[in-house]
């Protein structure tokens, strides 16, 4: 994504709009050869034009309160994480508030198979869990779950998360655990046992 200057933008956005008003076949023209170039193309993003793919210009951003809130509260050297990030609207406009020294790391995954998934987020386990339903039903990968039973939130047990795990047709097929502020800590491979039926 590349910034440029708005008035420059804004005259060229009232060229183009003159020559698709007059001339629609030209217009017409004209952006297909572009899209099949391969250059960047001028989108209004969030109040700013920005320069993005060619195959970005039929589509729009669906919560422009969300590119609203990431660019109040971002700023330069900040970290935005965009996890299910579709074409990357959100992660365009973090990229512009976080500057050269900061980082956006984007990824989608619905566009994926992954043929495994590891998580360990200190506790939050249970909860990522309960919302990859997809991955757990239809993609049947293969999940690394650490497992922190004493920085579970208050109500959740480790027994949830094998139980979620049984509960969509899946087995432990490798773990190593370790004892830890008296209880066992571990490291779980939760493959889909191909025998259940469900």
């Amino acid at each position: 994504m590349v910034e440029q200057p708005a008035g420059f933008f804004s005259m060229f956005v009232g060229f183009v709009k003159i020559i698709k008003r007059h001339t629609p076949r030209v217009h017409g023209l004209i952006k297909r050869i572009h899209q099949r170039s391969g250059l960047p193309a001028l989108k209004r993003l969030n109040g700013r034009f920005t320069l993005v793919a060619p195959n970005l210009l039929g589509t729009y951003p669906t919560e422009p309160h969300v590119l609203k809130w990431i660019d109040e509260l971002l700023g330069p050297g900040d970290i935005f994480l965009d996890v299910g990030a579709h074409y990357g609207w959100m992660s365009m406009v973090a990229c512009r508030s976080v500057g050269p020294t900061g980082k956006v790391i984007a990824f989608e995954l619905a566009k994926f198979r992954p043929h495994a998934v590891k998580i360990d987020i200190e506790g939050a386990e249970l909860l990522a869990l309960q919302g990859s339903s997809s991955l757990l039903e239809e993609r049947r990968a293969t999940f690394i779950v650490a497992i922190h039973p004493s920085w579970l939130p208050q109500g959740q047990e480790a027994a949830e998360i094998f139980d979620l795990f049984r509960l969509h047709g899946y087995r432990v097929t490798a773990s190593q655990t370790e004892r830890y502020e008296g209880v066992d800590f571990g490291d779980y491979v939760f493959a889909p046992d191909r025998s259940a039926i469900h």
